[in-house]
């Protein structure tokens, strides 16, 4: 493995987030969320090596990913990829955590559901991406209880770093 810093890219080839504000200075405030949320919540569990996409698509896009990756035929909010995970340990005996992954987040998924929630569209699309960085730190949310842990994350995450 070759050793290296974690890189965030956010991917946003149709410039959804223009939606949620006032354009360019907007776009860059997002975008720089977008990486905080990735650095701190794989920091977190010791990753810090690797390679993240965080790829921000419509409902169209995200339906059509689904059918692709998942075989399901409905718009989400936010998809996981981990493409690639390892762990090794340096000369100094410290382990060193490596990861290569991708996230999808929905534009258009937080802009219908966040009424319900009383907050904000780019409220609702932080927590997508909370949601997905933490599938990718390890965090499942198939049970009850491995739910409510996730929702307790999410929800220290909204507030440490101040997104409410």
């Amino acid at each position: 493995m070759k050793v290296k810093l974690l890189t965030i890219d956010v991917i946003d080839e149709q410039e959804l987030l223009v939606r949620f504000g006032n354009g360019a200075r907007c776009r860059k405030e997002i975008v720089t969320i977008l990486k905080l949320i990735g650095r701190r919540v794989l920091g977190d569990v010791g990753i810090c090596f690797g390679h993240l996409n965080i790829a921000v698509v419509d409902g169209v896009k995200m339906q059509e990913y689904n059918v692709e990756f998942l075989g399901h035929d409905y718009v989400t909010d936010v998809i996981s990829f981990m493409v690639d995970y390892k762990e090794e340990i340096d000369k100094n005996g410290e382990v060193k955590k490596y990861i290569e992954g991708d996230i999808l987040v929905c534009v258009d998924v937080a802009f219908e559901r966040a009424s319900e929630f009383e907050w904000s569209p780019l409220e609702e699309f932080f927590l997508y991406a909370i949601h997905g960085t933490l599938h990718l730190a390890g965090y499942d949310d198939k049970n009850k209880n491995a739910k409510i842990k996730m929702q307790k994350k999410e929800s220290e995450y909204i507030n440490i770093l101040k997104l409410s």
